[in-house]
C-alpha cells in the first residue's frame, strides 16, 4: 500500500489535503478596504518585520471562567514598522469592466539598495550599464523623455492622472536594517487632486514616510504572512510526512528494498496564512500609560537574530516563525 499518505501512523489519509507550499517570501495584497471619501487621505497597507517574541501578563474579564479576574501569561509577537520611501505613483482610469493603468510617475531618486532589487545579476548588469538607473523599460522611457515637452514630464503626467483617473496606487520601499523590500498598495482616496499632489511631492523629494498612521489603526488588524522554510533560499524541503507533522514513523516502509521514500515530499516549505481580526496588545515605541518616557522595547543585547527595535512597533498575538508581515 505504497499509495497511502499518512498524517499519523496507520491513521487518516492525507492524500487530498492542500499542500502547504508557497513560492513567494511575502504575501501579496489582493484586496483592499473600500474607499470612504469622508476620511482624510490615508494609507491602507503597512509592511512590518518580526523582531522577536516576549510575554505579557493581563487580567482576564471572562465571567464563569476559572481565570476570571486573574492574571494570565500570554506569548506575544513584536512587529517593527520601519520608515518607507515612495518610489512610483500609478493612476487608474475607470473602464466598463475594471480600472486600467493610465500613467506612471517614477521618482528621480534611486539608491543602490533600491536599484539592485530590479536585477537578478546586479554585479554583471551594474558594470554593463552604469548610466541606466533601472532595468525597467517603463522607467527607461520615462528617463529618456523626462525633459521632453510632449507631455511626458512628471508634472504633465500628474496633471493627466488628476484629470482622468478616479483611483491610484503607490509603490514604496521599506528601509529595514538588511534588505530593501517593495510594497505596492492602494491609498484611500478622499479627493484625487489633494491625493496626487501630496505623494508626488514625496516621490520627487525623496520624502521618507514615517508609519505614524499605524499608531492610529483600530484594535483589530488583518495580518498576512508567509512562514519561512528551514532556509531562506529553499522554497521547499524534501522531508517525509512524519518529519513535517511530528508523528511517529511508520516502520513498515523500511522493510522494503525499492520503496523507502515518503509519500508526500516537500511539505516542510513556506506556508501562506492569514490572521483575520488579530487583536493588538500594544503599539507605539515602548511608551505606556504608566511610563511616558520615549524608549525602545528591546531586551539586553536586542532580539536574537534581529537586533534592536528602533522604530514604531505593534504587539500582536503569538505567530510562528515568519519574518515579513
Amino acid at each position: 500500500m505504497s499509495h497511502r499518505k499518512f498524517l499519523a501512523s496507520r491513521h487518516n489519509s492525507m492524500g487530498f489535503t492542500p499542500k502547504e507550499r508557497s513560492q513567494r517570501i511575502r504575501r501579496k495584497c489582493k484586496a483592499f478596504s473600500k474607499d470612504r471619501r469622508s476620511l482624510p487621505p490615508h494609507l491602507t497597507v503597512f509592511l512590518g518585520y518580526k523582531a522577536g517574541m516576549t510575554h505579557i501578563v493581563r487580567e482576564v474579564d471572562r465571567p464563569r471562567s476559572k481565570v476570571h479576574k486573574r492574571g494570565i501569561f500570554e506569548p506575544v509577537t513584536i512587529l517593527e514598522y520601519p520608515p518607507m520611501v515612495f518610489v512610483l505613483l500609478v493612476g487608474y482610469a475607470p473602464t466598463a469592466r475594471e480600472p486600467r493603468t493610465f500613467k506612471t510617475v517614477w521618482a528621480e531618486h534611486f539608491t543602490e539598495e533600491c536599484r539592485l532589487r530590479f536585477y537578478k545579476d546586479w554585479y554583471t548588469q551594474h558594470h554593463q550599464s552604469q548610466a541606466c538607473s533601472i532595468s525597467s523599460m517603463s522607467h527607461r522611457k520615462f528617463l529618456a523623455s523626462r525633459h521632453n515637452s510632449m507631455g511626458f514630464t512628471p508634472k504633465e503626467r500628474s496633471r493627466r492622472i488628476r484629470r482622468k483617473c478616479k483611483a491610484f496606487s503607490k509603490d514604496r520601499r521599506s528601509l529595514p536594517p538588511h534588505l530593501t523590500v517593495f510594497l505596492g498598495y492602494k491609498a484611500g482616496m478622499t479627493h484625487i487632486v489633494r491625493e496626487v499632489d501630496r505623494p508626488r511631492s514625496k516621490v520627487h523629494k525623496r520624502g521618507i514616510f514615517e508609519p505614524v498612521t499605524i499608531l492610529e489603526c483600530p484594535p483589530m488588524v488583518f495580518v498576512l504572512l508567509v512562514g519561512y522554510a528551514p532556509t531562506a533560499r529553499e522554497p521547499r524541503t524534501f522531508k517525509t510526512v512524519w518529519a513535517e507533522h511530528f508523528t511517529e514513523e511508520c516502520r513498515r516502509r523500511f522493510y522494503k528494498d525499492w520503496c523507502t521514500t515518503g509519500g508526500r515530499l516537500g511539505e516542510a516549505a513556506k506556508e501562506e496564512s492569514k490572521d483575520i481580526s488579530a487583536p493588538i496588545k500594544s503599539k507605539g515605541n515602548a511608551s505606556t500609560k504608566f511610563t511616558l518616557t520615549a524608549k525602545n522595547i528591546i531586551s539586553m543585547g536586542g532580539f536574537p537574530q534581529y537586533g534592536e527595535v528602533r522604530n514604531d512597533y505593534v504587539m500582536i498575538n503569538y505567530h510562528g516563525k515568519q519574518h515579513i508581515f
